[in-house]
């Protein structure tokens, strides 16, 4: 986009950055142009001459040398001078040696002569020398006072060169800035003085990270030494590879007298086409701020730039402050919590501490174990399509069979005990599906709100070995077949596409290949994302439900004011109801890291049963199933959530029966703990008792065995010693059957205990569990004396 202010525009710099956000300037590619009205100029007082520039030195220009092929390239740098006059510098870059040779012709043509030329010739930079060709007394857009929130550094006496500094770049002809967005993620702007033109090209945002990963995998050694390697500013990839892999791009011819825009993490690269002089600096709005806090910073150059956060999030993020200092430097959460889960009263349900520690071993190492089973299968990994093929026909062998609903099957990845010869198992034609319309149409209460289970067809691709049901994916006939339709079937990723793009398909919502892709939309273009990752991501709305097509993950709200632009049509708005249901909902504003891959996402998942903020672990979905964590579905709004291990141990062994005895007098918290009333201890009976969480996200744990009718893990032969995790029908007291996820089993002690009811004193037995009675005699929690001082203090 370009961009045209009046003179009154362009004396407030802020404001105006604003004002072209609003109209959508960051959205289009990443960059954007300003050309400044007629009347202004950057030195009025020197006027349009620059042979004062003439005795400026530059300080260690480079020369610069490209190696690379097929659209892929990394430049080298090489001191030529430690240092060298502008005047000397102007010589040598319109010189016979260094000038374009084909100055007359179109810039299409020229772009084209660049890289059809790029490895036969070894330009001069003249980069990153401090100082700027203002006079002191221009106020609109002087990029030594542009007066942003980055002006917060230097308040705290802060000064980073060329950052919120001036740095002056003098080019010739191919001299190349290669691919990279601004350090912490900033603004950046930059002003053409003279010269020839710059041509620059851009990515959106919101197509950064497939961008990053395409990178990845074209540099793999680079990636594999440093995460933020595109920091270093050495990697080019031409526009015809940027094409074939489908990455959206702009492009803009930068005139002297011009400014170019850079917007957070847009990256950008470019040339120029001949002798030139530019200035540049960074800066920031309030909407960055959500970009640097989470920026991925370079740890392997000395001269890398990071800047310390803390005092932008304390002024401009005050509400978020302390979650977000908590999580990024407090101490780092478990992935196994080391106490209980709360109980439907509040009341905590605690585990033998042998249990605990025994769980978290285990953990640990099946943990270790299934990341080397899929190191091949990272998404920034070299391509490696026969590792996703191993995958996934390994996964096609586990029940259901379906990659998709395997998510929501406990222990569908098999423990020690359970591992089976899988050589030995033969796909079967359909089986049980646990994925249910309601997960696929968001935005909607359906009539069928508790769909059960049902048998579905499978479908295994002919070309990556996926199986899924056919009401789980986006499923499309390969062949005319009278007979059979979907013989030889491949599916979206395999169908109608080359070798090359079916190699790089990656997730735009996780860091893991393989699995049930489908096509997406995402800022508008086409990609990929697995339909697991669709379903369990909150911003991901199936634009088709009926077809389970066509998801569309909505931009976050950092990508500011125009951010709905990005949106189809209005038929896409999720409710707030659902889109605010989960605990989580914050994680979509800000980046946290994955436990498991150790990239960091928004969106990411957490366990739906923990309440502890300061412990809470995130994980992509594909990640989850790697760490224990099973999904499970609930009703609308919530669909479907994410549970960890804690939550699925199993059967405990038997635990300390409280030190209560027959004829014991009491107190007895009653009406859910906000009456109290005396009592006296007539019996004492130990169970065995479930502990089960309900679709509508209650929970109970004094379900007697017998009360489970059936479950769903009897089709892993549990022979009625329910996997926990699983789903089971449980019959309640009002005799209806009511899907429940099963947690475990064991010993429960309940007292029967008689109160006096009324003045008459007529007694009634109630049957409580030990956290709601206290000796008489014993000291009282703080709660339980304040209930009992006024129940004393309450006339009959």
């Amino acid at each position: 986009m370009v961009f045209h202010p009046t003179i009154e525009e362009f004396r407030d710099f802020s404001r105006y950055m604003q004002k072209i956000e609003e109209m959508g300037a960051h959205i289009a590619s990443g960059i954007c142009k300003i050309v400044p009205p007629p009347e202004w100029t950057p030195r009025p007082i020197r006027g349009k001459s620059y042979t004062d520039v003439l005795d400026y030195v530059i300080e260690s220009p480079v020369k610069e040398k490209m190696e690379g092929m097929g659209g892929k390239f990394t430049k080298i740098n090489k001191v030529y001078r430690k240092t060298m006059t502008v005047a000397e510098f102007e010589k040598l870059a319109t010189s016979h040696e260094y000038c374009n040779p084909k100055p007359h012709i179109d810039l299409v043509e020229l772009e084209r002569h660049y890289w059809r030329s790029l490895l036969i010739h070894e330009p001069i930079y003249g980069a990153d020398t401090p100082g700027s060709l203002y006079d002191p007394c221009v106020e609109e857009f002087n990029m030594n006072n542009l007066g942003t929130v980055l002006d917060l550094l230097k308040e705290k006496n802060i000064k980073i060169h060329g950052v919120n500094t001036v740095y002056l770049y003098f080019g010739m002809w191919k001299t190349t800035f290669p691919w990279h967005a601004e350090d912490m993620d900033l603004y950046s702007i930059n002003y053409l003085h003279y010269g020839e033109p710059k041509f620059w090209y851009g990515i959106p945002t919101e197509v950064a990270d497939r961008f990053e990963r395409l990178a990845s995998h074209q540099f793999t050694e680079a990636q594999m030494n440093c995460k933020a390697f595109l920091r270093h500013k050495t990697y080019m990839l031409s526009p015809s590879l940027l094409q074939r892999h489908g990455i959206p791009f702009g492009t803009m011819v930068q005139y002297p007298g011009e400014f170019m825009i850079t917007f957070p993490r847009g990256y950008h690269a470019g040339f120029n086409t001949g002798y030139n002089c530019a200035e540049s600096t960074n800066f920031a709005l309030e909407r960055w701020i959500d970009f640097g806090k989470n920026s991925l910073v370079c740890m392997c150059r000395p001269d890398r730039v990071e800047i310390d956060m803390t005092p932008f999030m304390q002024k401009y993020r005050p509400d978020e402050f302390n979650s977000w200092y908590d999580y990024w430097y407090g101490e780092r959460a478990s992935p196994v919590k080391k106490t209980g889960r709360k109980g439907k009263k509040g009341s905590e349900i605690s585990y033998p501490p042998s249990v605990e520690l025994q769980h978290v071993l285990s953990w640990k190492r099946n943990l270790e174990k299934a990341k080397k089973e899929v190191r091949d299968l990272w998404a920034h990994s070299p391509l490696n399509l026969f590792a996703e093929k191993q995958f996934n026909e390994a996964r096609s062998k586990a029940y259901p069979h379906c990659s998709v609903c395997q998510y929501f099957v406990a222990n569908s990845h098999e423990n020690e005990h359970q591992k089976v010869d899988r050589l030995e198992i033969k796909i079967p034609t359909s089986s049980r599906r646990y994925v249910t319309q309601q997960m696929f149409a968001k935005d909607q209460l359906l009539d069928k709100s508790s769909e059960e289970p049902e048998e579905d067809r499978l479908l295994s691709c002919s070309n990556c070995y996926v199986t899924v049901h056919e009401h789980c994916y986006s499923a499309l006939p390969s062949t005319s077949s009278q007979d059979d339709p979907y013989e030889n079937w491949l599916c979206a990723r395999c169908q109608n596409r080359d070798d090359t793009l079916i190699r790089s398909t990656t997730c735009h919502l996780c860091e893991m290949r393989g699995g049930a892709l489908i096509e997406a939309r995402n800022g508008g273009d086409a990609c990929f994302v697995h339909v697991i990752c669709a379903l369990m991501h909150r911003r991901t709305k199936f634009v088709s439900p009926d077809r389970r097509s066509e998801p569309f993950t909505y931009p976050t709200v950092k990508l500011g004011y125009a951010a709905s632009s990005l949106l189809i049509d209005s038929k896409h708005a999720l409710p707030d109801t659902y889109l605010e249901y989960s605990k989580g909902s914050g994680n979509h504003n800000s980046r946290f890291q994955c436990e498991v891959c150790g990239f960091q996402k928004e969106g990411l998942l957490k366990c739906e049963l923990c309440d502890d903020e300061a412990n809470t672990c995130y994980f992509h979905a594909t990640c989850a199933w790697l760490a224990d964590v099973m999904l499970e579905r609930r009703d609308w709004p919530s669909v479907a959530v994410a549970v960890c291990s804690i939550h699925n141990i199993g059967t405990t062994s038997s635990q300390e029966i409280p030190q209560f005895a027959v004829g014991n007098k009491v107190y007895v918290l009653l009406d859910e703990e906000s009456r109290i009333e005396k009592g006296t201890i007539r019996s004492v009976s130990e169970n065995l008792f479930c502990t089960v969480d309900f679709l509508d996200g209650s929970t109970s744990n004094d379900v007697y065995p017998c009360d489970i009718k059936r479950c769903e893990c009897s089709f892993m032969n549990c022979n009625g010693q329910h996997i926990p995790g699983s789903l089971v029908y449980v019959e309640w007291v009002d005799k209806q059957i009511y899907q429940a996820y099963y947690r475990g089993r064991g010993p429960s002690v309940k007292f029967l205990v008689s109160i006096r009811q009324n003045f008459r004193g007529e007694q009634e037995e109630v049957e409580v569990d030990n956290d709601a009675i206290f000796l008489r005699s014993g000291p009282l929690p703080q709660h339980v004396r304040k209930l009992v001082l006024k129940r004393k203090s309450t006339p009959l």
